[in-house]
This record gives C-alpha cells, sequence and structure tokens, in this order.
C-alpha cells in the first residue's frame, strides 16, 4: 500500500521546492496560526465591568468586594441603590454583574452565621457568565473558609469532592474529616486520632491532645567561641535595654569586656 509513499514524498517536495510561492503560504499560514491563536486571541475574561448595592457597608462587606476585585476578574464600575437599579444597569450594557450584600452581612459574620450574598450574571456573553459565576463561587468558598477558621470548634467536616484542594485554606482546626465518606463518628472511635480536642475557637491557638503533651523536653543550647564572638555584642546590648546587668556581664566576662552599667 505504501509502495509509492517515497517516490510521491520526494516529487512534491522537489516541487514545493522549486516554487517561492508555495514554500512561503506554507510557512505563513502555520506562523500565523500560531500568533493569532497563541498571543492575539485572549480567551481569559478579566475586568468584568461590575454593580454594587451594598446595604452594610461595613468592614465585612469592603473586605468581600477586595476579594472580587483582587480578583482580576471584576472591576467595579459603579454603586446604586436599588435592585431596579442594578437590572437596569445590566440591561443597559454598562454592567454585566451586579453585587448586591445585604444590610445584615458583617453582623451574621461576626456572629459565626451563614451571609448570603447576590450575584446578578448578565447571561448574553456565556464566557463572561461562566467565568463570573466560577469565581463567584471560589470567592464564596473561600470567605466560608475564612469565617470557619475563627469561629471553628474542634471538627470541621469537607464533605465536597475535592476536600484536598480546600485543605491549604484551613488555618485552625482539631481535626478535619476529608470528603463525603468520612463522618466524624469514623475520626472519633476508628480512624486512630483521640476525641480530645481545641473547642470553643481554641484550635487557633492550640491543637489536639496527643503523646507529645506528656513527653518532658530539654533545650540544648552550645555556642563556640567565635559564635559567642559574633554574637555576643548583641546579647549584650539586649540585656542591658531589659536591665539585666547579670546577664549581660555573664557574656561580657568571656569576652573579657566590662559590661555597661
Amino acid at each position: 500500500m505504501f509502495r509509492g509513499l517515497a517516490a510521491i514524498v520526494y516529487k512534491e517536495t522537489h516541487h514545493i521546492l522549486r516554487d517561492p510561492r508555495t514554500l512561503f503560504l506554507i510557512l505563513l499560514i502555520p506562523c500565523l496560526e500560531l500568533v493569532i491563536f497563541g498571543y492575539a486571541v485572549n480567551l481569559d475574561v478579566k475586568h468584568i465591568p461590575t454593580v454594587v448595592y451594598d446595604l452594610d457597608g461595613r468592614r465585612g462587606a469592603r473586605e468581600l468586594l477586595e476579594a472580587y476585585t483582587g480578583s482580576g476578574c471584576f472591576r467595579i464600575v459603579g454603586h446604586v441603590g436599588s435592585d431596579q437599579a442594578v437590572n437596569q444597569e445590566i440591561v443597559a450594557g454598562r454592567a454585566k454583574v451586579g453585587i448586591k450584600i445585604p444590610e445584615d452581612y458583617t453582623d451574621r459574620l461576626l456572629e459565626g452565621r451563614g451571609a448570603q450574598v447576590q450575584v446578578f450574571i448578565d447571561g448574553s456573553d456565556s464566557t463572561s457568565a461562566m467565568q463570573a459565576l466560577s469565581t463567584s463561587n471560589a470567592i464564596g468558598m473561600i470567605a466560608s473558609m475564612r469565617v470557619a477558621a475563627e469561629k471553628l470548634g474542634g471538627n470541621l467536616e469537607l464533605a465536597v469532592d475535592n476536600p484536598f484542594e480546600l485543605l491549604p485554606l484551613i488555618k485552625h482546626a482539631g481535626a478535619i474529616f476529608m470528603g463525603h465518606y468520612t463522618p466524624e463518628a469514623m475520626g472519633d472511635y476508628l480512624a486512630g486520632p483521640n476525641h480530645t480536642l481545641p473547642t470553643g475557637g481554641t484550635a487557633r491557638f492550640h491543637s489536639p491532645l496527643c503523646v507529645d503533651d506528656y513527653v518532658k523536653h530539654s533545650s540544648i543550647i552550645n555556642i563556640s567561641r567565635k559564635g559567642l564572638e559574633r554574637l555576643g555584642e548583641e546579647v549584650i546590648h539586649l540585656c542591658n535595654l531589659e536591665g539585666l546587668e547579670a546577664h549581660a556581664r555573664t557574656v561580657a566576662l568571656r569576652l573579657g569586656k566590662k559590661s555597661k552599667r
């Protein structure tokens, strides 16, 4: 089947090399496509015109809006005072997204309760609409994780499809149960860790009880003569600032100096 292939390839190559115009077109078209699709055509949607209807106006609302603008996907072009004004801005084409923040948004965050925000999206441009929707969902998820980190008790269940993607967002938790099939009871009674966990928000500064809590440790410090000569003056200075002259003299004597009183 491929008996005459080599001869055909040889003949066509010979004709192309003899015809400069054909060779030019063969090289030009791929280069144009490379430039157009690689640089000129950008499918990333950024700076979507957005209007804001903020009934709260406090710190929580401001931080939320900063998250929207900081994502690079949204650009706030104005603030309005009613639902009707949001709709008018979108219908007129001056905005493609509207964000409505309720008046109790900050209060609900401070109380550790769920807070809802309405996002109105113009669906006439499917690319922009999908980008705005996915980015809004991501911002909401990150905000939820931050609230959970501040108000969390001992346990947190990440009952989502991809829990390990959210794990870096969790800074304070006694025990984290990953996925739809890891209920708290599995960790409490079978999976291994104990159920003595920090509660009442203490996970911000304490860890679950473990064997290390019952093990005594000692700090071992060893400094060479060169190390003392290099660092001693700074230690003497700090001792004198705190008024600990005896401490300063222990270093000064080893350096062969007199500490200042």
